[in-house]
Formats: C-alpha cells, structure tokens, sequence
C-alpha cells in the first residue's frame, strides 16, 4: 500500500509541470507573435555590357546582343519610348553612330534590332563560315581555354547561319578542338584519350589537356635545358676546332713559303748561266733568313724587304760593268 503522506508532494510536482507548460507555451505564443521576418533583394534585371559594334572588343555577336536585351525587355514592362531608350543607352562608339545614321522620328525597338543585324550581322555564307570553323587553329600564346572559346564562337556562328550544316555538332566541335592544338604531343595523346572514350565530350577533353600541361612542365624544362646545354658545348667544340685549324693553317704556310723560296734559290743555282756549256755544281748555302711579319732579309746587303737577286747593290754593280764594256768596245781596231 502506498504511503498517504507522498500523495500532497506528488500533487506539488504535477502541479509545478503544469505550471512550467504554460509558461513555456506563452513564451513561444510571444515569439510567434513578434513576426520578424528576413527579405533578400532579388534584383529582376541584369547587368548588360554596352555594345560598340567591334567583335573584339565586345567579345559576343549582334545577334548574341539582341538576344540577350530582348530577354530583359521582357521581364521589364515599359512603354515603346522607355525600351527605345534603354537600348539606345547600352549602344557606344560605331554601333551608336550607325544607329543615329539609320534611324527616322518613329522608329522603334525593333527598328533598332533592325539597323544593327544589317549593319553588324556576319556576311560570309555558310561555307565560309564551315570553312573558317575547320580551318581554326590554336595560335602561338593562345591558351587552351581560349582556343576552346574562339571555336565555340566559329561554329555558333555556322549554327546560326545553317542549323543543319553538320550533323553532330558536339563530335565536331571535339573533334575540331584535338585538331588544332598546337602541340604535336599534346595532340597525340588527346587523340589516345578520345579513341579510350569515344563518348567523351570537348569539355572532357579540355580538362585532359590541362592536366596534361599541369604534369608535364617539370620534364619539358629538363629537356629544354638539357638541348640548350648539348647546343652550347657542341658550339664551343666547333669553335676550338676552328680555331686549332687557323693556327695550323698559318704554321703551315709560313713553313711553305720557307720551302718555296729554298727550292726558287736552288733551280736558280743549277740553270746554266752565260750560255756556256759548263753546269756550276749545287752548293748548299746558308738558310735563308726572314724577319718576324716574314720578310725576306738580303744575303748581300742584309736589309730586310728583297732578296739577294733584286739587291740595289748588285744591280748597281751590274750597270758599272755595262758602263765599261761599252767603253771598251768603242776603241779603234787592232791592226793585223
């Protein structure tokens, strides 16, 4: 049996619960009640870059910026006059003058469009543009990303111009896309990677190639330095051998004309002199002597600059015994 005692200290704390209930139902009626909420601003439009007509600069085409003013006149409900305004105010440089050049009193938004597809459209046919898009390749500088985005343009624009032009235009674009990365290894193994996954998108293949180049730059800088330093030893050894063959060169034609003028004076000594039938035997002689910038020094004189045959001196002596012959011959005769 339950003792009667605890029963008024059960009831205190069934009580006390209660009260705790009630307390806290209040609170969290207050809490409700206060009503705070929390708003975040979601602007409607969208910021749309001015367009000045230069494909370079804008980086889009006329009808990429029609297209994307006509999707914010339609979520903003102006009049005729407002939306020719606000189309005006994003025109800058050409396409602005040209505009201004076309335009009449009652021209509107489509009016607009208008003059800026005539003025701005691309003009080559379908294949030209086909042609463009297959011919496209990655130029020198040119980024991966970048060659990826100016070929997604080309064929956008062949798109537009004819859907239809080519069947199945993400195989093309990359097909295109491994075609015309510039190097050679890189090309190999994303054509390796695209025959591994034929159902691999450009964007796949793209990734490929940057990993590639994030792998690669450690062993393509050894190489280049290991060519660069092959390149300067084998030109250092090509000019040690040029220069051992100049001096060679220079030792062997100072000993030749050394030998050419020994043998000059040999010949010399062994013709027959004065037409008479006796041959002067050969004696060798001292060698000759030349000076340090190899010129000849004279037996006879020893001045430097001429041999012993152009010697002054010997011609000198030469004319003297002319001189007297002649005087000799001109005497009267012996008489018999």
């Amino acid at each position: 049996m339950s003792d009667p005692d605890d029963d008024p200290s059960r009831a205190n704390l069934t009580e006390q619960i209660r009260e705790l209930q009630s307390k806290h139902d209040q609170a969290m009626a207050a809490i409700s009640s206060l009503n705070q909420k929390s708003y975040v601003y979601v602007p409607r439009e969208r910021h749309i870059l001015p367009y000045c007509g230069d494909m370079e600069k804008d980086g889009r085409s006329v009808d990429d910026f029609i297209e994307e003013v006509e999707r914010v006149l339609r979520v903003r409900h102006q009049s005729d006059q407002d939306q020719y305004d606000f189309v005006m105010s994003l025109l800058r440089g050409t396409a602005l003058e040209e505009v201004r050049l076309r335009s009449v009193t009652d021209d509107g938004v489509d009016d607009l469009f208008e003059y800026l597809r005539e003025a701005f459209r691309d003009r080559r046919s379908t294949p030209q543009l086909l042609h463009s898009f297959y011919s496209r390749r990655q130029l020198e500088g040119e980024n991966i990303r970048d060659f990826s985005h100016a070929l997604s343009q080309a064929l956008g624009l062949v798109s537009k111009c004819s859907p239809n032009a080519i069947a199945n235009e993400r195989v093309a674009l990359r097909d295109q896309f491994v075609e015309g990365v510039r190097d050679p290894s890189l090309r190999r193994e994303l054509l390796k990677f695209v025959r591994d996954h034929p159902r691999c998108t450009m964007i796949e293949v793209r990734d490929e190639a940057r990993l590639w180049f994030v792998e690669e730059p450690s062993a393509k800088t050894t190489k280049s330095r290991c060519s660069t330093n092959m390149t300067q030893c084998s030109i250092l050894r090509v000019q040690e051998k040029k220069s051992v063959t100049l001096e060679d060169v220079l030792e062997v034609v100072a000993e030749q004309g050394k030998a050419i003028s020994e043998l000059t004076q040999a010949v010399k000594n062994l013709t027959v002199r004065g037409g008479s039938t006796r041959v002067e035997t050969f004696r060798p002689r001292s060698q000759p002597k030349f000076t340090e910038d190899g010129q000849p020094i004279c037996f006879k004189c020893q001045v430097a600059g001429h041999v012993a045959k152009n010697c002054p001196q010997k011609q000198s002596s030469r004319t003297a015994r002319s001189v007297s012959s002649d005087s000799q011959g001109n005497g009267s005769p012996r008489l018999l």
